[in-house]
């Protein structure tokens, strides 16, 4: 049966705002601090836009040469934010909420009633409220099939790269053999120290080596090698997964107990086979509307 549940029911808040002059490390700084995933961006007392963690990653993983990357502190929210501020009334269903951010692709709309931000609701909320829940849809019946995956041994501009190019958010970072170790999001790197991060790209990682002259000599000459920094070296470790004959109720509370908003998906071989989203989730609010 289809939900009457508002929006209002499920929404955070507070609203975190922001003015549009203030530097993006400010952003950051706010999101770390208060642990979300945007801010609105407020100037005369008007709301103007939202910026999110994805804003900052694409302003700062610029594709542009190193030497023209303007250090974090340089670069103000007016130009990386939204100013599609789209919004909600705090009435509207959690279903039509979640068609509205689909079809925008966005993940999150302020929750505002005349000119009163109340609240801000996210797919993360959505997945909450999927998590309680029982819904007989399984895991591989949404989630995608196609997962963007890297070697550990790649670098970090060759995984910005496959960001920008396939237009994703996260990609699986796999071993030799393939079997998958970490992975890596725009958000990790957009709210790392990132202007830090830039500079040690443009620089590589510097790997001490030390050679005797001779197997029986006591002489040593060391030397440096320049190595470009890899997808290991900020990748997340633990590397959460879940089967694909698991309920995505299940799923929704894995994700919502570890804090992130992508699950590798695993077959009965321990094959990686899939990716869930907080998308795909979200999706079955609108299965379950379509088969009332």
């Amino acid at each position: 049966m289809k939900t009457d549940v508002k929006v209002e029911n499920i929404m955070s808040a507070p609203v975190y705002v922001i003015s549009s002059k203030e530097p993006l490390s400010r952003a950051r700084n706010l999101m770390l601090r208060y642990k979300v995933g945007r801010l609105v961006v407020v100037d005369n007392d008007v709301a103007v836009g939202v910026i999110t963690r994805t804003d900052i990653a694409k302003a700062l993983l610029q594709p542009e040469p190193m030497w023209r990357r303007r250090p974090v502190d340089s670069i103000l929210v007016k130009h990386a934010m939204s100013e599609r501020f789209i919004k909600v009334h705090p009435k509207t269903t959690i279903e039509e909420a979640t068609i509205l951010m689909v079809e925008n692709n966005i993940t999150g709309v302020p929750v505002v009633d005349g000119n009163n931000i109340l609240g801000i609701v996210t797919l993360t909320d959505i997945v909450k409220y999927v998590s309680t829940l029982d819904i007989p849809v399984l895991v591989r019946e949404v989630m995608e099939d196609f997962v963007p995956t890297v070697n550990r041994h790649q670098s970090i501009s060759r995984v910005v790269e496959k960001f920008e190019t396939e237009g994703i958010d996260r990609v699986v970072v796999l071993e030799d053999n393939g079997h998958p170790v970490g992975i890596i999001t725009k958000s990790n790197v957009a709210l790392a120290e990132l202007n830090e991060l830039l500079k040690d790209i443009s620089q590589g990682k510097e790997i001490k080596m030390v050679r005797k002259d001779s197997y029986g000599g006591q002489k040593k000459y060391r030397y440096i090698k320049e190595m470009s920094l890899t997808a290991e070296d900020i990748m997340r470790e633990s590397l959460i997964t879940v089967r694909d004959d698991e309920k995505v109720s299940e799923a929704a509370k894995l994700m919502i107990q570890e804090r992130i908003r992508g699950l590798p998906v695993i077959n009965e071989k321990d094959e990686l086979c899939g990716l869930l989203t907080e998308e795909n989730i979200a999706s079955t609010l609108l299965r379950r509307g379509e088969n009332d």
